[in-house]
């Protein structure tokens, strides 16, 4: 498995009771979830989607570290983006977005919002699981 790196500007913490974990979106988290997130880890091949695009890429997805990595493929050795999911809302497409696909979960933080597919039903659960221990956040810490 390739060797996942955390940016300098998503992983301090302090000597309170919360770690202020992602200081350009102002986002802190208790340090027991820290604890959980930084424990939760996942891979697979998924399709993302944006939400203005058409289409949809095949990615080799890695979870850690309360981050999705992005690869082309299982054996690449960097990725090629990552995206930080503290702040993130995890669920299914509204009507709205249009999407009619099955398996299909999306990621929003703000007006950034990426839609995801899994093959299975299986794989749609397990993702989503995962992913929901990242997505809880106690605040900002001033």
């Amino acid at each position: 498995m390739p060797q996942i790196m955390l940016g300098s500007e998503c992983a301090g913490s302090s000597g309170g009771a919360l770690a202020h974990v992602c200081w350009h979106r102002g986002t802190s988290l208790a340090r027991d979830h820290l604890h959980s997130a930084m424990g939760s880890q996942a891979s697979g091949y998924l399709l993302r989607k944006f939400k203005n695009s058409h289409g949809w890429q095949k990615l080799w997805v890695v979870f850690a570290a309360a981050t999705l990595f992005f690869y082309k493929s299982w054996h690449d050795e960097a990725p090629l983006a990552s995206l930080p999911l503290l702040g993130y809302t995890v669920g299914a497409p509204s009507e709205s977005d249009g999407i009619y696909k099955d398996y299909v979960f999306k990621l929003q933080f703000k007006n950034h919002v990426y839609f995801f597919r899994a093959d299975s039903q299986f794989t749609y659960n397990s993702w989503n699981n995962v992913l929901k221990t990242a997505m809880v956040h106690s605040g900002k810490e001033n």
